[in-house]
């Protein structure tokens, strides 16, 4: 019986570590309402949307079980849905490190500019909005740029 409690405590204390690195990647879940949970992306050509993004921001894509959609992920977490089909997102906002650089990027990339890079709420954030290669709107928030924003009621 000794043996028995010994070998337990020998193997606890060896599976301690492992215990504790799943604890670490769970994900407590919190009131965080000013992030993006989840969001779905159109797309008629997975292949083309898969690049644009991987490009882009650097996503990742799986399976999802199902033939219409890819899971969007960064760092193997989902967070959003690309839909084979017809339809358009409008309203998403992304907090990038360098505006002007992801921006530009998206335009090489086959983006057409909604709204150029520009400063607004008094210098509180940046703005840029493009719609991707597929009609999704995107916009983009980031560190100042030197341009205020001029918005009219055309775009």
């Amino acid at each position: 019986m000794k043996a028995y409690f010994f070998a337990l405590l020998i193997s606890l204390t060896m599976f301690k570590p492992l215990f504790a690195d799943i604890k670490s990647k769970t994900t407590e879940i919190t009131d965080t309402p000013d992030h993006v949970r989840w969001f779905d992306l159109f797309t008629t050509d997975f292949d083309q949307a898969t690049k644009f993004y991987r490009a882009l921001f650097g996503w990742d894509f799986q399976a999802s079980g199902y033939s219409f959609n890819l899971l969007i992920a960064a760092n193997g977490r989902p967070f959003g849905n690309l839909i084979l089909g017809q339809g358009r997102s409008d309203g998403l906002h992304f907090e990038v490190a360098n505006i002007s650089q992801v921006y530009l990027r998206a335009m090489a990339l086959g983006a057409v500019s909604i709204y150029e890079p520009c400063t607004l709420n008094n210098g509180i954030t940046s703005f840029a909005k493009f719609a991707d290669p597929f009609g999704n709107q995107i916009a983009i928030h980031g560190g100042p740029v030197s341009t205020s924003c001029a918005f009219n009621d055309t775009k």
